[in-house]
């Protein structure tokens, strides 16, 4: 009789994986790098990204936090993910939330908060602060979504985190490192006494600073993956963070004003981290808003070559694009360029900050193709103030452009043709920007630009349409612009499975005014009490030039700067 084998799924582990508890649908299966550490070692801390291991595995804020703490004598971390259903569980050791001192929600995106509400819930836990036991572990988040706006999440968590990990973790372990085993009450006493920390029953006129990693230099360690998954959505690519903030400031964006000020991470304090990832991965991501204004990045690419790996940039600008950089990046196979254009119109570009010419990006995608980069990623905006509807025949007019641009340049070099992909976005007011008080379009004209951006667009030959959903940029909203009722609304529908604008409604509160309703400089924001740095001032001075159609200056930093209340407290590196 002739026995059959069943194959292996993923064929036999490379040297150095490790398998992965597979607890959850989607889980990775095995990793390179993971941590394990005894249980015992004092405080135990779980790491929880809301959304799948496939999405959220390769996230560098989360990577930072487990490198952080498990490099710690007296903490460790471990990591969950939240799938569509089940009880969440670590993936080291496949213990439930509740067995932890600490649970850590790392937020980067709005709609997150939904599973923050549903992961309490299926852990056992009051999904309010005010309701949980004495020994109940403490929760807290962080990440770019609270930061801007914490006052939704601390209807669901104890505590917020406001700016960057390597500053306000450390500072919070001190404390709570010393008694592990404390009561909640103790751990919320803890935790309340660190700079830049929130906690859910703060008094209305508690203020807090955005925290800050001012500079990237000195022996530093760049973010970077600690763990490779090679099971998630990036799969064997490891990233490392080459900048952080953005020196261009566009209105709409956080990086520009949240992430105030722009800082690069020096080539000699890369060096180490690139050797590693190089070993680990093959494939090196260099991630940043602000990429190309990095003044040593054709060294950096160098560098990851020099260690036998391939220099993978997340996205350019088009008016720092060279044939030299761009031959380069072919040759460490490059498949895809990713620009943001933004907007199809010169005029509109240059109110929002984001002054380029059309023929900047029209040359941009010709230098792809003739480079041998077969395909390009663009980025629009739908809904920004100041649009109207011919708009949409600008942006479908600039992508037909650049598109054949690209088509002329594989010509030259006999590549592949390849593909324009056109990803289409929609306006969200973020709070700590220039546009934190304007207004969104009604949901019946943002849907009809979307249905005539995708019907255009797709009469283009060899350009293919992705767009975000109205629901998914209606919950930003929510989201970014609420307050602490809308967290209540929020955990309230998870609760009883009722839509939350129905919610919303029965509370007196109106979500298509909290979406979309604009607000008067004067009004009083759910984040005021939040200083993310940049100031009132400054952010009123930039709505007006955008109503003027005027640029602003780069931020560049310097000892005698006073734009910005970074400027103003003397804490700008220069």
């Amino acid at each position: 009789m002739t026995v059959i084998k069943k194959k292996r799924k993923y064929g036999r582990l490379s040297r150095g994986y490790s398998r992965t508890n597979r607890n959850q649908a989607g889980m990775g299966w095995f990793e390179k790098g993971i941590i394990k550490k005894d249980h015992g070692c004092g405080l135990n801390i779980v790491l929880v990204y809301p959304g799948t291991y496939r999405t959220g595995a390769s996230n560098l804020g989360l990577q930072v936090l487990y490198r952080i703490i498990n490099g710690r004598s007296g903490s460790l971390a471990e990591r969950c993910f939240i799938s569509s259903k089940g009880t969440p569980k670590s993936v080291e050791s496949a213990r439930p939330l509740s067995d932890f001192d600490v649970i850590a929600f790392t937020i980067p995106f709005e709609e997150g908060a939904w599973n923050v509400a549903r992961a309490l819930i299926r852990a056992g836990l009051s999904p309010r602060p005010e309701d949980r036991r004495k020994h109940d572990p403490l929760v807290v988040a962080g990440g770019m979504a609270p930061t801007m706006n914490p006052e939704p999440y601390l209807s669901m968590v104890d505590a917020v985190g406001l700016g960057d990990a390597e500053v306000l973790v450390p500072r919070a372990l001190d404390n709570l490192e010393i008694e592990p085993k404390a009561s909640l009450e103790q751990k919320i006493e803890a935790i309340r006494k660190v700079d830049g920390w929130l906690t859910f029953d703060a008094t209305p006129d508690f203020s807090v600073t955005r925290q800050f990693l001012f500079q990237l230099t000195g022996g530093g360690q760049p973010a970077a993956t600690t763990v490779l998954c090679p099971d998630a959505e990036l799969g064997s690519m490891a990233l490392i963070e080459v900048a952080r903030g953005c020196v261009r400031g566009c209105r709409f964006c956080a990086s520009g004003y949240v992430c105030r000020p722009p800082r690069f991470w020096p080539l000699d304090d890369m060096e180490r981290e690139i050797a590693r990832l190089s070993d680990l991965a093959g494939k090196v991501g260099l991630v940043a808003s602000d990429l190309s204004d990095h003044p040593e990045l054709e060294e950096i690419i160098d560098m990851v070559e020099k260690n036998g790996a391939k220099a993978s940039p997340s996205s350019l600008r088009a008016d720092k694009v060279s044939l030299e950089l761009l031959d380069k990046l072919s040759k460490h196979g490059l498949r895809t360029l990713t620009m943001a254009p933004e907007v199809g119109r010169e005029d509109l570009r240059r109110a929002i900050n984001k002054d380029m010419e059309d023929q900047v990006l029209v040359d941009a995608g010709y230098m792809a193709g003739k480079t041998g980069i077969p395909n390009l990623k663009l980025y629009f905006i739908l809904g920004l103030p100041g649009q109207e509807d011919d708009d949409i025949h600008a942006m479908v007019h600039i992508v037909e452009k650049i598109s054949k641009a690209r088509e002329r340049g594989a010509a030259r070099s006999k590549g592949s043709t390849g593909m324009t992909h056109v990803s289409l976005s929609l306006f969200v007011p973020k709070p700590g920007t220039p546009l934190q008080w304007s207004g969104m379009k009604d949901p019946a004209t943002l849907n009809m630009y979307l249905k005539q951006a995708k019907k255009s667009l797709s009469k283009i030959g060899g350009v293919r349409v992705n767009a975000e959903s109205l629901k998914s940029v209606y919950r930003q909203a929510l989201l970014s612009r609420g307050s602490r009722e809308v967290g209540n609304a929020l955990v309230q529908s998870v609760e009883s499975g009722i839509d939350i604008d129905s919610i919303l409604n029965s509370l007196g509160l109106d979500p298509n005014w909290i979406a979309f309703a604009e607000r008067s400089g004067a009004a009083d924001l759910p984040w005021d009490r939040v200083g993310h740095g940049t100031g009132t001032e400054v952010l009123l001075r930039e709505r007006d030039l955008l109503r003027q159609g005027k640029p602003s200056a780069n931020c560049t930093p310097g000892k005698n700067c006073h734009r910005c209340d970074i400027g103003r407290q003397k804490i700008c590196p220069g």
